[in-house]
């Protein structure tokens, strides 16, 4: 998963919705996706140890980072809402221009 869903620009979902309905690219998609199960499976002996090698236990944002857990929702929620302000500006300008 990853490359080819980007390509495709499809998720897993949309995917085979989109196969259900006869669209060749997710067609495309899905043949992919077995193709990388399959080299996968047929390498993971190969790249077990680099694929086990890092494992670090649970981590989260707030461990790599060193803060509450509280101060980075309370910092996230405030970095949300200036994102949604300035799409909203953003679309306002655009609706201005081509409409």
């Amino acid at each position: 998963m990853g490359l080819g869903f980007v390509l495709g620009g499809f998720c897993p979902g949309t995917t085979l919705c989109a196969d259900a309905i006869g669209k060749i690219d997710a067609m495309a998609t899905i043949v992919g996706i077995f193709i990388g199960i399959f080299m996968f499976s047929e390498l993971y002996d190969f790249i077990e140890p680099l694929f086990d090698s890092s494992y670090l236990g649970r981590i989260t944002i707030t461990d790599s980072l060193g803060i509450s857990p509280y101060w980075f929702i309370f910092l996230f929620s405030i970095l949300a809402i200036i994102a949604f302000y300035v799409a909203d500006v953003v679309r306002k300008r655009v609706k201005k221009i081509f409409y």
